[in-house]
Formats: C-alpha cells, sequence, structure tokens
C-alpha cells in the first residue's frame, strides 16, 4: 500500500509541474504576439509618414529644402514614431545632369556638396533633404544610396511596385566608432506629378527620387517597445534576423550577445513579421538571468501525497492512530489542492490583464457561440464605459458603418475559409456620439478543431482616423493645386512663382513655351539662364522690392532669346509662408507681352487697363448668381468674351438664351438647377454667339457656396475661350470619319462585284460615314451628258431632272461635275450660292441648303468616264489638304474597280477566245496524221482518232481509262515499263521510244512514240505523238515527210503548252506570242541566221512557263503584290528552266527562260548575270517582254502605252538593255513602223 502511494503522488507531481510551464509558454506566446505587433505597427507608421512625404511632392511639384523643414516641422514625427532617426528624400539624378545638380545643391549655401562616392555610374540617387539635419544625419548628406547593392535592390523594388519596402541588413553611413548597431532603410517612390504610372514602365519613367527613414535596429527597437523596457534582457531576451532563418550574419538586434537558438525550449518562440515582402524573423526566450521555475505547488502536492501515504501505513502497521487525525491530514491536502487550482486560473486569465496597459483595443471572439470578449480600451475608444458593452458579436458588427460592413463581413469571411492569409481590415465603427471613426481591425485564428475550422479569433482594433483624415485632406489639397495649375496653363499671360532667393519654384505653359525648357529644366533656374545679365539683374532688383513688402506694376523692355526686344507688363506680390505675413516664402508673378500694344496708336491706350485686368484675372471671366435674389455679377473679361460692353449690367435672362445656341442653353440651365437644387457641380463645352455673329466655344463651369447648415446660397463659375482647341477636335473628328470612309470605300471596290453594286455603296459610305449631305455618281454617255448612276442621302429630288454635261460651251457643262469630267481634276466649291460656275443650279441648290459642293473625276482605263459630286450645308471646309486627299482618294479607288471591271470583261472575252482557240487546236489534232494523246494517273485521258486507227480502235474514247501497258505488246512489256519508270523517276523531260504495240483485235504493230512531261488542268501529264513504224522500206522522201511533220506537230505541243499556261492567267494571254513576235523581229532586225531566228519563237513561245508553278490568284490579283507575293513570282524564271532543262531542243530555250529577267549592270534576276554572261537570244527577249508588258494591260494597272514602253528601253539602253538589241527595237518601232498584233 505504501509504494501505490507513492506512485500516485509522483505522478500527480508531474502533472502540477506540467501546467506550470505550460502557463509560462503561454505567456511567452503572448508577448512574442505582442512584440511582434508592437514592431509592426512601427513600420507601419513610418509607411505612412513616407507616403505623406512623396504626397507633399505631388501637391507641390517642385519642394525646396524650406518647405520640406517646415512640413516636417509640422507633422512633428518624433511625437507620432519617437526615436525617429530622420525623414529623407534622395533625388534621381541622370548622368548627364550630375554636374548641374552638384552646381544647385552648392548654390543653396553648401560650397563642400559632393555626390559620394566618387565615380561614373548609369544612374546616382543623392541624398539632398534630411531632417533632422544635424549630428549623425550630416554625414549622409549627399550620398548615393544607389551605388550600394543592398540599399539598389530595395530602391528599384519599391520604385516598380509604387510600395513602402525594407532594405536588407547594412550599415548606416550615419555610425560613428561608438555604439554601432545594425541599420536597414524603408523606401518610397516619388513620381512626377500628372504622370501616368499604371506599368512598371510608366512608374519607371515617372520616377524623380525615393522618400526614406534610415533606421538604427537598436533605436527602433527601443523606442517601439518602450512599454517592455523593463522586461526585455531580464524577464525576456529577444532576437530580430533579417529574413526567416536565424543566421549569425543576418542578426539586427538582440538583448544578448547569445543568440536565441533553443529551439527546443518550451518557452522559446518564433514570429514571422512580413511587411510588404520583407520577412523579420522574431525570435523571444525566457531569460537566463532569471531563477528557474518555482516548482514548488509539484513539490508540495509529492511532499503531501508521501506524507499521507507514510502515515496510512504507519496507522495500518501500529493501530494506534485516531480518526480525528487523518481527517485533518486529508483537510490540509485539500486546502493545498484547491490553492493549486486557483493560481493556474489565475495564470489563465493574466494575459487579458497585461493587455490592459496597451493603446490597442483587444477582443477575442468565441466563433462556436458567437461571444466576444471586449477589452476597457476596445470600450473606450468607442466612448464607452465598461458596462455599457455586452459580450455579443453584434456589439461590434451593428457599429460597422453600413457602407463598410459588406466589404468587412466578406474580409472575416475570406480569412476564416483560409482564401486570405491574414485579417487585416480599415472600417468605420459608430461611437456612442453617434460620430464615425476609422479604425483599422487585424486578428487570427488561435483555434481550430480537428476539421481545420476556427474555434477562436483573437484580434485588436487601432484608432487610424488621423492618418485617414489627413490621407483626405492631402488628396483635396493635390486635386486642389492641380486645378489652380490647370487654369494657369489655359491662360495665354506669364504666370511663375519664385523663392526667396529669386529662383523659380513654378511656371505656367506660355511661360515654359517661352523660355523653351520644361517644368524639371525650369526649377532651380534663375533669370540669368533665360536674360542678359543686365536685364536679370533688373528683374532681380524687382523682386528685391517685392520681398521688401511692395507690390510691383510696372513695365518692362527686355531681349527674349528667340523674340527679340520684348516689352511685358509686370505684376509681382509677394507670398508669405504664414497667416501673419512674417515670415517671407517668395513671390508670384503675372507677365504680359504688350510689344504689339505699345506699338498701336492713342485710340487703343483705352483698352490697355482692361487688357491689364484681363491678365491679372488670367483672362478667364467668372461669374456669381446669388440664389436668394437671383443678382448676378460678371467680370470683365466675361463680357469681352461674349463682345459685351464692361460698363453694361449682366445681360437679361432672354439675352442670354440668344447668346447660346438653343441646345447648348437648354444644358446649361438643366446643369445650373441642378447645382442650385442638389449642389453637383458642373463643366459643360457650350456653343455661343458674339455681337459681331462669330461663333465660339466656350468651357463652363459651376459650383455650388453653402452656408453653414450646408444650403446651397449662390452658385459661382467660371468661363473660358475654347474655340481653337475645339475646331481642331471637330477637324480630327472629321478627319476620322473620313479615314474610316476611305476604309471601306477600299472594302467595296474588292467586295462589290459590279458597277451598280459599287457606286450606290460608295454614295452611301459618303454620306453615312463621311458625314456629306447628299452624294451621286455620274457617267458620261455618247452625247457627253452625265447622267446619275448611284445617289444617297438627303435631297435627292435635287438631282430629278437635273442637266449636266462635259461641254465647256454649254453653261450647264461649267460647273463642278462637268468641268471635273471634263478637265480630269477636283473641282472645290466653297460657297455654292455666289460661285460663277453654279449659277444654273443654285435656285435648286437654295431649296435644298446646299452651301458647298466638290465633284472629282472617275476613271476608267485611263479616260474620264464620269464624276462624284457631293454637297454640304455647312460652308466651306475644302480648304484642308488633308480632307481633299482622303476624298480624293476615294474617287481614285471607284477608278480602280472600273479598271478591275473592265480587266475582268477583257479577260472574259480572253477566256473566250482561248477556248475558241482550243476548239480549233483540239480539231487539229482530231486531224492530225499522227495520233496524239495524254496520259495523266498513269491512264489515257485523251486520245485522237488517227491513234485510235493505229491500234484498230472505232475511237479515241475507247482508250479513254486504259493504262500505257495495255496498249503495249506482251514481249515488250518489260522494257517498256522500265523505260518508262526511268523516264519518271529521272530529270528528262522527253522521251522517244520504239515498241509493238497490240491492237484491239490483238494483232500487232510497229510504233515510235515521243513523249513529254507537262502539265494539264495544273496537274501533271504526259503527252505524246505516236507513229505506225511498220512500213521498214519507206523512201527518205517519206521518212523526212515524216519529220517535218512531227517538227510541225511538236510546235503545235509547244503552242498547246503556252496555251494551257495562258488559261491560268487570262490577264497575260497572247503576251507569249507578243513576246516571241516582237523578239523574231528584233532578231532579223540584228541579221541573225534563221535557224536562232527559229529558237527565238519558240523561246519566245516558252519564256513563262515557269509561271505554272505561281498559284492563280496571285497571277490575276488587282492592285500591288506583297513583298512574299512578289519573291514568289520572281521563281518563274528557274521554274521555267528546271521544266525545260530535260528537253533536247536544237535551241538555248531553257536557258532563255532562265535569264530573261537579267541586266546588263548585274541588277537582275535569278543570277544577277552582267554583259556578255547573259545569252544573246535572253538579251533580246528581255526587251521584248519589257515592251510588250508595259505596252499591254496588266492586273494591278491599266496599259501604260507603247511611248512609255519605248521611253523606258531608250532610258535603260546600255544600264539595263544590251544597246545594240536597244538600237534595234527602237528602229523597229520608230522608223519601220512595227506594230504590235492584237492585244485582244
Amino acid at each position: 500500500m505504501l509504494v501505490v502511494g507513492l506512485l500516485v503522488s509522483l505522478a500527480a507531481a508531474g502533472l502540477v509541474r506540467n501546467e506550470i510551464i505550460d502557463d509560462e509558454a503561454s505567456r511567452a506566446g503572448h508577448a512574442a504576439d505582442q512584440i511582434a505587433l508592437k514592431i509592426y505597427e512601427r513600420l507601419e507608421a513610418h509607411e505612412l509618414i513616407l507616403r505623406s512625404a512623396a504626397g507633399l511632392f505631388a501637391v507641390a511639384g517642385n519642394v525646396d529644402r524650406n518647405t520640406w523643414r517646415t512640413w516636417i516641422d509640422t507633422l512633428n514625427p518624433e511625437a507620432i514614431v519617437p526615436g525617429v532617426l530622420g525623414i529623407g528624400f534622395s533625388e534621381l539624378v541622370e548622368p548627364d545632369q550630375l554636374e548641374a545638380h552638384v552646381a544647385r545643391v552648392r548654390a543653396e549655401g553648401f560650397p563642400q556638396y559632393a555626390v559620394t562616392p566618387p565615380g561614373e555610374r548609369e544612374i546616382y540617387s543623392a541624398i539632398i533633404y534630411l531632417e533632422p539635419f544635424l549630428d549623425r544625419n550630416l554625414r549622409a548628406f549627399g550620398y548615393d544610396m544607389y551605388s550600394e547593392p543592398v540599399r539598389r535592390r530595395a530602391m528599384a523594388e519599391a520604385r516598380d511596385s509604387g510600395e513602402a519596402i525594407l532594405s536588407g541588413k547594412v550599415q548606416l553611413v550615419q555610425e560613428t566608432i561608438s555604439d554601432v548597431q545594425a541599420g536597414t532603410l524603408m523606401y518610397f517612390p516619388v513620381y512626377r506629378a500628372g504622370m501616368v504610372t499604371d506599368t512598371v514602365k510608366q512608374r519607371r519613367d515617372a520616377l524623380i527620387g525615393w522618400t526614406y527613414s534610415p533606421f538604427r535596429m537598436g533605436d527602433l527597437i527601443a523606442a517601439a517597445l518602450a512599454a517592455w523596457k523593463n522586461q526585455l534582457g531580464q524577464e525576456w531576451q529577444l532576437a530580430l534576423y533579417d529574413g526567416e532563418n536565424p543566421a549569425p550574419e543576418a542578426l539586427l538586434f538582440g538583448t544578448s550577445r547569445a543568440e536565441l537558438v533553443h529551439s527546443d525550449s518550451p518557452l522559446h518562440h518564433h514570429r514571422l513579421i512580413t511587411f510588404n515582402g520583407r520577412n523579420w524573423l522574431l525570435a523571444l526566450d525566457r531569460s537566463s538571468t532569471l531563477s528557474p521555475f518555482s516548482f514548488l505547488p509539484a513539490w508540495l502536492t509529492l511532499a503531501g501525497g508521501a506524507t499521507i501515504s507514510g502515515l496510512l501505513f504507519w496507522l495500518l502497521l501500529s493501530i494506534t492512530g485516531t480518526r480525528q487525525r487523518a481527517e485533518a491530514l486529508a483537510r490540509q491536502l485539500s486546502a493545498d489542492i484547491l490553492d493549486k487550482d486557483r493560481l493556474l486560473r489565475e495564470s489563465e486569465y493574466r494575459w487579458k490583464f497585461a493587455l490592459e496597459g496597451s493603446d490597442l483595443g483587444v477582443w477575442d471572439w468565441n466563433v462556436r457561440d458567437s461571444t466576444v470578449f471586449f477589452s476597457r480600451r476596445w470600450k473606450e475608444m468607442l466612448g464607452y464605459a465598461e458596462q455599457e458593452i455586452g459580450n455579443g458579436l453584434d456589439e461590434w458588427s451593428d457599429r460597422v458603418h453600413p457602407e463598410d460592413l459588406e466589404s468587412v463581413m466578406a474580409a472575416v469571411k475570406d480569412y476564416l475559409e483560409g482564401r486570405a492569409p491574414v485579417y487585416d481590415n480599415e472600417h468605420r465603427v459608430r461611437c456612442k456620439d453617434g460620430s464615425y471613426k476609422w479604425i483599422r481591425d487585424r486578428g487570427m485564428v488561435v483555434e481550430r478543431d480537428g476539421d481545420g475550422k476556427a474555434l477562436r479569433m483573437i484580434g485588436t482594433h487601432s484608432d487610424v482616423t488621423g492618418n485617414k483624415l489627413a490621407e483626405l485632406q492631402l488628396r483635396e489639397a493635390y486635386a486642389e493645386s492641380q486645378r489652380l495649375r490647370d487654369a494657369m496653363d489655359g491662360v495665354s499671360a506669364y504666370v511663375y512663382l519664385k523663392d526667396a532667393q529669386s529662383r523659380y519654384v513654378y511656371a505656367n505653359k506660355p511661360t515654359l513655351e517661352l523660355f523653351r525648357v520644361s517644368a524639371a529644366e525650369l526649377a532651380g533656374a534663375d533669370d540669368d539662364r533665360f536674360f542678359p545679365h543686365e536685364a536679370a539683374e533688373h528683374l532681380r532688383s524687382i523682386d528685391r522690392r517685392v520681398f521688401a513688402g511692395e507690390n510691383t506694376h510696372e513695365e518692362i523692355t527686355i531681349d527674349v532669346p528667340g523674340r527679340g526686344r520684348r516689352t511685358f507688363l509686370e505684376v509681382k506680390t509677394p507670398i508669405y509662408a504664414d497667416a501673419e505675413r512674417k515670415t517671407l516664402w517668395g513671390l508670384c508673378g503675372i507677365s504680359t507681352d504688350i510689344t504689339e500694344l505699345k506699338t498701336l496708336n492713342s485710340t487703343l491706350q483705352r483698352q490697355q487697363a482692361e487688357l491689364q485686368e484681363a491678365q491679372r484675372m488670367a483672362r478667364m471671366g467668372s461669374w456669381q448668381l446669388e440664389v436668394a435674389t437671383g443678382a448676378v455679377t460678371w467680370t470683365e473679361e466675361l463680357y469681352r468674351i461674349f463682345g459685351l460692353d464692361p460698363q453694361q449690367p449682366p445681360p437679361s435672362f432672354n439675352r442670354q438664351a440668344q447668346i447660346f445656341g438653343a441646345e447648348s442653353w437648354e444644358r446649361l440651365n438643366l446643369a445650373l438647377a441642378r447645382t442650385i437644387g442638389e449642389g453637383i457641380p458642373y463643366e459643360l463645352e457650350l456653343e455661343c454667339i458674339t455681337v459681331d455673329g462669330a461663333m465660339r466655344w466656350m468651357l463652363a463651369r459651376g459650383e455650388a457656396i453653402r452656408d453653414a447648415g450646408g444650403k446651397v446660397t449662390a452658385v459661382r463659375g467660371t468661363a473660358a475661350d475654347i474655340t481653337d482647341r475645339k475646331l481642331a477636335e471637330l477637324h480630327v473628328r472629321r478627319l476620322t470619319r473620313l479615314y474610316a470612309a476611305l476604309g471601306d470605300a477600299n472594302a467595296a471596290v474588292i467586295h462589290c462585284g459590279t458597277e451598280p453594286e459599287l457606286f450606290q455603296r460608295i454614295c452611301e459610305i459618303i454620306v453615312d460615314l463621311a458625314g456629306l449631305d447628299l452624294a451621286w455618281i455620274g457617267l458620261v454617255d455618247d452625247s457627253g451628258r452625265i447622267r446619275p448612276a448611284a445617289s444617297h442621302g438627303s435631297g435627292r429630288d435635287y438631282l430629278d431632272g437635273i442637266e449636266v454635261t462635259v461641254h465647256a460651251d454649254d453653261p450647264h457643262g461649267r460647273g463642278p461635275t462637268g468641268t471635273a469630267a471634263r478637265e480630269n481634276r477636283a473641282v472645290w466649291v466653297d460657297d455654292f450660292g455666289h460661285a460663277a460656275m453654279t449659277v444654273p443650279w443654285q435656285q435648286r441648290a437654295a431649296s435644298h441648303g446646299w452651301q458647298s459642293s466638290a465633284a472629282l473625276p472617275i476613271r476608267r482605263l485611263g479616260k474620264t468616264a464620269g464624276a462624284l459630286t457631293f454637297y454640304s450645308k455647312k460652308p466651306g471646309g475644302w480648304h484642308d489638304e488633308q480632307i481633299r486627299n482622303l476624298l480624293e482618294r476615294i474617287a481614285e479607288a471607284i477608278s480602280l474597280a472600273l479598271d478591275r471591271f473592265a480587266a475582268t470583261a477583257e479577260a472574259e472575252v480572253s477566256r473566250r477566245v482561248l477556248a475558241e482557240s482550243e476548239q480549233r487546236f483540239r480539231t487539229l489534232v482530231e486531224q492530225s496524221i499522227a495520233g496524239a494523246f495524254i496520259i495523266q494517273d498513269n491512264r489515257f485521258i485523251y486520245a485522237n482518232p488517227r491513234m485510235a486507227e493505229i491500234l484498230g480502235y472505232a475511237g479515241g474514247d475507247e482508250l479513254v481509262g486504259m493504262t500505257p501497258r495495255d496498249t503495249v505488246a506482251v514481249r515488250d512489256h518489260a522494257m517498256t515499263d522500265a523505260r518508262l519508270l526511268e523516264f519518271g523517276n529521272g530529270d528528262a523531260h522527253s522521251l522517244a521510244l520504239a515498241f509493238t504495240a497490240r491492237r484491239k483485235d490483238g494483232s500487232t504493230v510497229e510504233v515510235g512514240v515521243s513523249i513529254a512531261k507537262t502539265s494539264y488542268r495544273d496537274r501533271p501529264a504526259l503527252i505524246g505523238l505516236m507513229q505506225d513504224i511498220s512500213d521498214k522500206k519507206v523512201a527518205e522522201e517519206q521518212i523526212r515527210r515524216y519529220s517535218r511533220q512531227l517538227e510541225h506537230a511538236f510546235m503545235q505541243m509547244v503552242a498547246l503548252a503556252t496555251t494551257l499556261s495562258e488559261m491560268r492567267d487570262a490577264y497575260t494571254a497572247g503576251h507569249e506570242k507578243r513576246v516571241a513576235e516582237i523578239a523574231v523581229a528584233i532578231g532579223r532586225e540584228l541579221a541573225l541566221p534563221e535557224d536562232r531566228i527559229e529558237g527565238l519563237r519558240v523561246g519566245g513561245y516558252l519564256h513563262d512557263v515557269g509561271k505554272v508553278s505561281i498559284p492563280t490568284e496571285i497571277l490575276s490579283k488587282p492592285g500591288r503584290l506583297s513583298q512574299v507575293e512578289m519573291e514568289l513570282v520572281r521563281t518563274h524564271a528557274e521554274a521555267g528552266y528546271d521544266v525545260l532543262k530535260g528537253i533536247e531542243f536544237p535551241w538555248p530555250v531553257a536557258q532563255i527562260a532562265l535569264q530573261h529577267h537579267e541586266r546588263i549592270d548585274g541588277s537582275g534576276y535569278p543570277k544577277g548575270l552582267k554583259g556578255e554572261e547573259i545569252l544573246l537570244e535572253a538579251r533580246i527577249t528581255a526587251v521584248a517582254d519589257v515592251v510588250e508588258s508595259m505596252a499591254t494591260h496588266r492586273p494591278y494597272r491599266p496599259a501604260l502605252g507603247l511611248d512609255k514602253a519605248l521611253a523606258e528601253i531608250e532610258r535603260g539602253s546600255g544600264s539595263l538593255y544590251d544597246p545594240q538589241v536597244a538600237a534595234a527595237c527602237l528602229r523597229l518601232f520608230r522608223e519601220k513602223g512595227y506594230q504590235l498584233s492584237d492585244q485582244h
């Protein structure tokens, strides 16, 4: 029994010991969470400061040293983030700007300033502002952080992401030889105001520098964990590492020299702090200086249990104990156990008491029963006492602003369901007094069930109202600044700001254009950069008077680079940095060029005061309407915009309705009513009419003025003349419509199949897309009258019975349409009602409102066929060269389509002629004394009657479908098969063969065949002749006759091959024949032998045979070929050579086909041969080919004519073409009257 009692006591003591360790571990984990949260909040506070600093550049544009210091003093970062080392700005400096940068900073009073470290680099980043500017921070002045890899990596990431980025571990340049601490830096990019920063490239282009904070890690942690000062190093040991691994070289901060790597300790905790992608590892452990845990309760439990066991054992042995003593011992033991239970409960809630000293509101949500513990600070943050808020989730959710509730609950749900890594949300919560505070709500799940479902979530509230209000105010300030800049850029006066050292800080667009510099180049410059020294010194003297408190208003005459000597009216006034007007900031100047006014006569002097006041008001009129009384006030500029007398009261309501167009007046009244009723501002572009009847465009803006109760009491606004800009916009819109019309017209040219369809579509495009009122196309008939062929638009009845001719002696022929058709030129009429040439139609046009018109000639195959005419109800508009060109290109597109229609019709005629020629050829072949056949896919597809007769068949149709082997005697099968196989696989293009043929009745006959490779219907085929050679005793004369007949038949086969080629390219039908005729004529002119002349004829027939390899759609394509298509066409010379080189002609036919595009200067193709390297027959064929091609029609153009063809030969003689050949050609045509054969 004693042993059992001792074992039970030992087990109980072990349980108590484990509970003590678990309690301490929970306390350590909570401490790690709180410390990590404090560090993260401190980093966020620095990020907000750097964002605000970047916003200062966005609002002010150019920030000087005084502005930076004033802003830092106003911000007072020491109060926000105690222990801050500094807030600075590092300027991005291009290498070519480095010298000017150093000079500018030195001029500010820092003669020893330099960018360090020295040396040439692709980019520089110099620290120019750093507050407080004293002590350690002076060491960083001018330092190029971009020169060091760790800093550069963080700066580049901030630049590209637009976010605040922490660097890795560095040693700050502020460090001295004492108290050296690890360092890091936070960077935030500063972009040029107004530039788009949506993409990485845009952000890089817009970058001007970085706002940044340097951190000495010991100082940063000490300030962030000020509330933990007494515990760190004594109760807790803390280490902070850069990255996720506790490596010695990554240590940023530690409370002792020993690093915390005791991962097996139950009190050792790691926390990962992630800030915009940068990780810090926090390690926390119990201080080794503390005494070990007190396990007294465990020892008491063990001792009590052992004692009780001993006593019980003693009682059993001695039987001398009493019941009362046993009960006393039991009561004592129970009291010890209850006391331990109390200690454990106190430990469980100790963390809650620790949180009460924090600035954060804490909540603890039991997800299972939806109860929430809210800390006292959480309730105080909203103005409630401890007992005024219960423990329900609705105590929070009911107070969330209705506009924020949906997004907040979605963020909670996303976190709980694992779609978001953290819960971190900013929203508004209602306070007890009904106001709303912006709070930042963060939390994390601390307990989940076995399925991973959240059971408990703990988090904090922090008040960020001040930050939000500052952000909103900063945005409003920037917006107001931008509006002011836009207004200043819209005036014609030269407006600028100078600092107290007379250096330019800002200038509006006209001033920058006057100085011919950008805003960046202007910043920091003085008048010596833009004016001669004497003039600059005079301007500075005026500035000094202004700095003394004087408002100056005087004329100055100075030399302006690029504009000569100019006179300006200068108005300058001082600007103070404080409301008490004690601290001078600089001055504002408005300068007006009055050079021209000074040269006017005295009658214009009265207007000088008005002009000065107009310049003071930036030439933008303003007005104000009092809602209660209806009283309206106008500035003088507003009178001037409308051409009214400023001495008169503003025009009445009815008079204003006459100033604006009806549609503009209606929109203005509607916008004004919404501003008065709902306070909605407006911005409108309106048409107005000045007193002299001129149409102008005005940009009108209006906004409400409210009293203290929010009621609209007045409306104020501005008006600016934007006529020039608006006319430019309308011009661009018109050009855009015309380009669209041209695109649709080109599409119509391609897709319309007939002239009526094309004409109607073009008229629709002119009206519907180009924006004209009526368009019609007229064609000239045989009598010279122009009759409408198509029309579209309003007032089509204008054309009913209209009389228009092309006769110059007829008034109806001297109008726009007749003149355009007769003289083949465009005619533009800006004033139809008063032009002399439109008199016959003016009364008719007046009833339709036509005010302007134009007529453009339409040509077919180079000859005028009619005209495209259109009308507009708007006057003028034809003066713009772009508009004219676009409309003329539409007419040219019509002409191109007419050429295509004509070419198509011509091609159809050629196709019919070719079909008739083919039929005549077929008839000739049918009557030939030689057998003729075509083989395709190893079967006869044609056989003439003579071949059927030789083989004993009734007709050629009986042979169609049979294989050549079917007609060969069995004894010659092997021989013919081998020869045909060799022929089919080899390079030869012809084959002569003699064998024994098998007739239909089984008898045999001796035959001889000649076979050549060809293409039939775009597929490979064999074409051949067959002769009966059975009679071995035929006389030599008979043999020669047969030879001539075979030669004649062979030439017919050449003609057939030519015909088959031409059938694929209808546009060049007859081209080969005419080239052969011209080549033969030139050969005779050169006195060549007849056998070479015959070679020229055959070469001419076959020089383009290689075009069978070119797709038909390219050969017949209208318009110019693309580069790829042109290169494909150029392959036809080599393709023709490949076809012809295997045929044993007695002439160099294959070389003629290969070289007929070579030129004697080497510029031809395909080999680039020169001079005598080119065969004489090829040089002759080249000249013949050029003459025939230029003199006849092509798919992409009409015929250029024989004269231009001969001029081309004459121009290229000796360079492109053989001079003797060229001279012979010119003699033929010009002296001997040679003419081309029928081109159709």
